[in-house]
């Protein structure tokens, strides 16, 4: 059983988030099987008995835990061992959600969901905000593979930008790549495709491409290091691998706010009973490593996105006050009994109220590997 870090406050549910007045009444590390929300909303998060696996032990380095086996937002999440439902021995917990799951439907797992919430944030991303450490290296002929390409707005920016070359966008949700095939198709882009596929199982020879991308995949897969290497074989040798994930531990923001404190606390332990790895950030360099690239041709760096606008909070915040009620992270959060529907509409509000503040401010941390096949 692990100890993790129980925050009880009392807060007023009504004003603005900067209004309301938390009391931090205990901030004691305890023995339990993981923080219940409950704790903080007068017990309207239900206790997290036997209901979606243990929190995460934050004192094991990565790779000792046996949930430490998934996460990704782009939904290829398809040759995983059940999602995380193992327990100390490395068997499968009949009481995990992802406990007799198929590996080859892993995605159907994927935290995110396909929420137009979610999709309004991916479709947001462009080459230059999210791809910004890979574009001094691409050269116009080259061939590139977007694995977790989404709705393809990434995918589209490479093909505009390698105009010489090719480009392939993998996804494992169709109706994602229908998105992403009318997108290329209205801005007339033709050295560009689209398959379905899976991380694990990419359906191309050994050394295809110059470079193989992957943007907020790993963190949603229960083997990203596997996922890794099925990247490297597929990359020419010399070519290169480039992954960008976020950090959720890492995120910050003012003005305080339980309710977002709230939020992150159970968006970790929704990912893990999912087996799912939400700091992926800071592991990237880790899981290259273990996947077995040259460490001398690692380069680990990371970036960051800030909403700080009116325009920016608006959308940032929005955006994930309907995924707290709307998205698949509201039937995961509920279906693992880590919230009800009360609850997460108290979330949702902490949202629209940290947006409506005209000081706020909200900092992702992104973690960045490029590395050599």
């Amino acid at each position: 059983m692990c100890s993790v870090a129980r925050r009880t406050y009392s807060a007023a549910m009504t004003g603005s988030a900067n209004e309301h007045d938390i009391a931090r009444i205990d901030t004691a590390r305890t023995d339990a099987p993981s923080h219940k929300l409950g704790d903080t909303f007068g017990g309207r998060f239900p206790a997290n008995e036997g209901s979606g696996g243990p929190a995460r032990d934050r004192t094991k380095p990565a790779g000792t835990d046996p949930i430490d086996a998934v996460d990704a937002p782009s939904s290829l999440s398809s040759l995983t061992r059940g999602a995380g439902g193992t327990d100390g021995a490395g068997q499968e917990s009949p009481d995990s959600p992802g406990a007799g799951t198929d590996l080859t439907k892993e995605s159907e797992s994927y935290t995110h969901g396909h929420h137009e919430s979610v999709l309004r944030s991916h479709r947001r991303r462009t080459a230059a905000n999210s791809a910004a450490f890979l574009l001094p290296h691409l050269l116009s002929d080259m061939t590139l593979l977007d694995v977790g390409c989404g709705p393809g707005t990434v995918t589209v920016d490479f093909a505009e930008r390698l105009t010489q070359g090719s480009v392939v966008g993998v996804d494992a949700s169709d109706d994602v790549l229908e998105s992403a095939r009318g997108l290329a198709d209205a801005h007339g882009t033709t050295n560009i495709t689209f398959e379905h596929a899976n991380a694990y199982e990419l359906p191309f020879e050994d050394d295809s491409f110059d470079v193989v991308f992957a943007h907020q995949l790993l963190q949603h897969l229960s083997d990203p290091v596997a996922a890794l290497r099925e990247m490297k074989r597929v990359a020419k040798p010399g070519g290169f691998v480039a992954v960008r994930d976020a950090d959720y531990e890492a995120m910050t923001w003012y003005p305080e706010s339980a309710e977002l404190t709230e939020w992150n606390m159970l968006y970790h332990e929704v990912t893990h009973a999912y087996g799912f790895e939400p700091d992926a950030g800071r592991r990237l360099a880790s899981w290259v490593r273990d996947a077995g690239f040259d460490p001398a041709t690692i380069e680990p760096g990371a970036s960051v996105w800030c909403y700080a606008t009116p325009d920016d909070r608006t959308w940032w915040g929005g955006l994930w006050a309907e995924r707290c009620t709307e998205s698949n992270f509201a039937v995961q959060a509920k279906d693992s009994g880590l919230a009800d529907d009360v609850a997460l509409e108290q979330l949702a509000q902490g949202w629209r109220e940290w947006a409506a503040a005209p000081d706020g401010w909200f900092a992702v941390l992104n973690g960045e590997v490029l590395a050599r096949a």
